[in-house]
C-alpha cells in the first residue's frame, strides 16, 4: 500500500462533546450526522472506501466538523481523486488552527501529495452563457475565468449553447502545469469568412472497438472515435465495418454547421474462428453488456471487445478484452461508489476502491 494511504481516519469520539441544545431539530441533525459518521468508520474498517466517503459527505453536510472534513480528504485521496482530495484538505487546513497539530501536519503532507498530481486549465468560452461539462460532469463557471484543477491525464470538454453548434474538445492535463482552452461556438447556419459553408460534425458511437469508419467510402478513423468527424454538408453515406461482422451503413443529410449523433450496431457473423467470451461479476446480479448487447456470454470474432458492467450502488466498469484463439472468462469485482462517480476504463482488470489503513481513535 502506498505510504500516503497510511493515513488514519479519526473518530469523532470525544471531539464532539454532547451539547445541550434547546432546538430539538438541531439535536436531531447532529445525531443523524453522528450515525453517518459511525457508519463511515465501520465501512472504512471493512475496506469499503467509496461507501465510507458517501457517509462522511452526508455527515459533513449535516454537521460540518473538521474531523469529518479531514476524513473526506483521506477518502478522496485513497480513491485516486486528487482534485477533490486537495479541495477538502485545503479547507480543513484553512480552518484547523485549533485542531490537533499532528493531524494538521498529516493533512498538509497529504495535500502536497495530491497537489503534485494536479494540473490546471483556464477556459475561455464564448458565448459566455454556454454550458460546459468536463468528462460528463456539468461545470459551474464564474463570470471571470479562473483556473480549474484537474487530475493529470486526458479529459473531454463539451461546450453547448442554444442556437450554436456544440463543440467537443479533448484536453491533456500534465502535473503541475497550466493550459488554456479557447472555445468559440459557431452560430447555426453561419458561413466561413470566405463565404463557404461550415462543415457538419458527426459524432458516431459504436460499442465494438477497432471498427473502420468511412464516409462516402473514405476512411475517417477507427472506433472508438474520440471526437466528432468534420464532414462536408450534403447527402452522405456512413459505413462502419470490421472483420467478422456484418457492416453497418446509414445515409444522412447534413446541414452546414450541424451536429449529428449516430449510433451503430455491428452484428457478428458466425464463423469457425469465433471464440466464446464469458463474463463473471461480483456481485453476481450486476448487469453485463458485451459490445453493447446485454449478455454474459457471446461468441465473437477474435480481437478486442468492450465489456460493461453496472449495478445500482456500485461503480460502473468498462473494460477492453482481447480475444485470441481460445475461450476466455473475464471476472470483475464492482466497488461501492459515491454518487456521481465516473466510470473506470481498463484492460481486463477492474479497478476498485482498495482497503484503507486501520482506524485510529482520537484521545
Amino acid at each position: 500500500m502506498p505510504s500516503f494511504l497510511r493515513t488514519a481516519f479519526l473518530s469523532l469520539g470525544l471531539v464532539l462533546a454532547p451539547v445541550r441544545l434547546v432546538v430539538a431539530e438541531v439535536v436531531s441533525e447532529e445525531e443523524r450526522a453522528r450515525r453517518h459518521f459511525d457508519e463511515a468508520l465501520r465501512l472504512a474498517d471493512r475496506g469499503e472506501t467509496a461507501s465510507a466517503l458517501r457517509e462522511f459527505l452526508r455527515a459533513y453536510e449535516l454537521h460540518p466538523h473538521p474531523v469529518v472534513l479531514f476524513n473526506i480528504g483521506v477518502a478522496y485521496s485513497a480513491l485516486g481523486r486528487p482534485a477533490e482530495a486537495a479541495s477538502a484538505l485545503r479547507k480543513y487546513v484553512a480552518g484547523a488552527a485549533n485542531d490537533d497539530g499532528r493531524r494538521r501536519n498529516e493533512a498538509e503532507r497529504l495535500l502536497r501529495r495530491n497537489e503534485a498530481q494536479l494540473g490546471r486549465v483556464v477556459l475561455e468560452i464564448w458565448p459566455r452563457e454556454a454550458r460546459v461539462s468536463i468528462d460528463g460532469d456539468p461545470l459551474t463557471r464564474s463570470a471571470s475565468p479562473e483556473p480549474i484543477e484537474l487530475a493529470a491525464g486526458r479529459h473531454t470538454v463539451l461546450v453547448t449553447a442554444p442556437g450554436y453548434v456544440p463543440e467537443l474538445r479533448e484536453l491533456l492535463i500534465e502535473p503541475q502545469r497550466s493550459v488554456r482552452l479557447e472555445v468559440k461556438l459557431r452560430a447555426e447556419n453561419e458561413k466561413e469568412p470566405n463565404g463557404r459553408e461550415w462543415p457538419a460534425q458527426v459524432a458516431l458511437s459504436c460499442p465494438v472497438p477497432d471498427a473502420t469508419v468511412a464516409i462516402d467510402g473514405a476512411v475517417q478513423g477507427r472506433t472508438p472515435l474520440r471526437r466528432p468527424l468534420l464532414v462536408a454538408p450534403g447527402a452522405r453515406r456512413v459505413t462502419v465495418s470490421r472483420s467478422g461482422y456484418a457492416p453497418f451503413e446509414q445515409r444522412v443529410v447534413l446541414a452546414a454547421g450541424s451536429y449529428t449523433q449516430l449510433a451503430c450496431r455491428l452484428s457478428p457473423i458466425p464463423t469457425a474462428a469465433a471464440v466464446r467470451l464469458r463474463v463473471q461479476t461480483h456481485p453476481e446480479e450486476a448487469q453485463v453488456w458485451i459490445d453493447g448487447e446485454r449478455a454474459r456470454e457471446r461468441t465473437l470474432p477474435p480481437g478486442r471487445h468492450e465489456v460493461r458492467m453496472a449495478l445500482d450502488g456500485f461503480e460502473p466498469w468498462t473494460g477492453l478484452v482481447r480475444l485470441a484463439d481460445d475461450p476466455m472468462t473475464v471476472f470483475a469485482q464492482l466497488a461501492p461508489t459515491p454518487s456521481g462517480a465516473r466510470p473506470n476504463e481498463s484492460e481486463l482488470v477492474a479497478s476498485g476502491s482498495g482497503p484503507l489503513s486501520r482506524l485510529a481513535r482520537a484521545r
